[in-house]
């Protein structure tokens, strides 16, 4: 979703409650020691039982003169986990509503999702930024698919990735998949599909991620990023706003 940023000052924003750290969170470290310590590791599964996989979803913010920052977010976690997962994330559903959506939700829903996601055994977040033009992003969102896939198979240890379908527009995705293949980038071990959030619940929370996240740089809305970023290991790179 395409985001604005916000006017000259900030509004007083609701501060999301401090917690104590869910027990599903030390496990997921202890699952992936090395992810605290460095991005740049690899991870190597403990056991050879838990099998990641990563749902990605996308967000912008227009900033001037047809200048943007596209951002992706990618969420890993564990198969194992995805029933306990999906069964939180529908009891945060108002009535009437099929998925959640960060750009809908009120201020004080976002923190209360927030906190919600931030007890959430999660096994880490990656988001990936580029400054470009309103004409460009498409190309954009192919550069950083192109960094995120062999990171995910390689580095992280994903063995499936769930991308957000765009209908239509999913041909982009699969061409840049096609190509990391065909260069040898990534393997076809690295399963790479599309989804639709009505269909896969675990799409609300990169959704939810990277809204966060656009809304603390760029609305003064800190409370449910600061929330996230407590309770989960989430790396941002890029040129969030070399262009502004």
């Amino acid at each position: 979703m395409i985001q604005q940023p916000g006017g000259a000052g900030p509004a007083q924003q609701p501060t999301c409650a401090t917690r104590s750290q869910h027990p599903d969170h030390a496990e997921a470290s202890e699952r992936h020691p090395q992810r605290a310590k460095s991005p740049n590791v690899p991870v190597q599964p403990s056991d050879g039982l838990a099998v990641l996989a990563a749902h990605i979803d996308e967000s912008a913010v227009r900033l001037s003169a047809g200048f943007r920052v596209y951002g992706l977010a990618a969420v890993l976690t564990s198969t194992s986990e995805h029933a306990r997962i999906v069964s939180a994330l529908h009891e945060l559903r108002l009535p009437g509503r099929t998925f959640l959506h960060h750009y809908d939700e009120t201020p004080e829903r976002r923190c209360q999702i927030a906190e919600a996601v931030a007890n959430l055994a999660l096994d880490g977040a990656v988001i990936l930024t580029e400054a470009t033009t309103d004409q460009h992003q498409e190309r954009a969102r192919a550069h950083l698919l192109t960094q995120m896939l062999p990171r995910l198979q390689y580095v992280e240890q994903v063995s499936n990735v769930v991308i957000e379908s765009r209908a239509g527009s999913d041909k982009h995705d699969r061409r840049v998949r096609d190509r990391l293949r065909r260069s040898r980038h990534i393997t076809a071990d690295l399963r790479v599909n599309h989804a639709r959030k009505q269909t896969d619940p675990l799409l609300w929370i990169p959704d939810f991620v990277v809204g966060a996240w656009f809304s603390a740089r760029y609305h003064q809305e800190a409370a449910p990023w600061a929330t996230l970023s407590a309770s989960h290991y989430i790396e941002v790179t890029g040129a969030q706003d070399g262009l502004r």
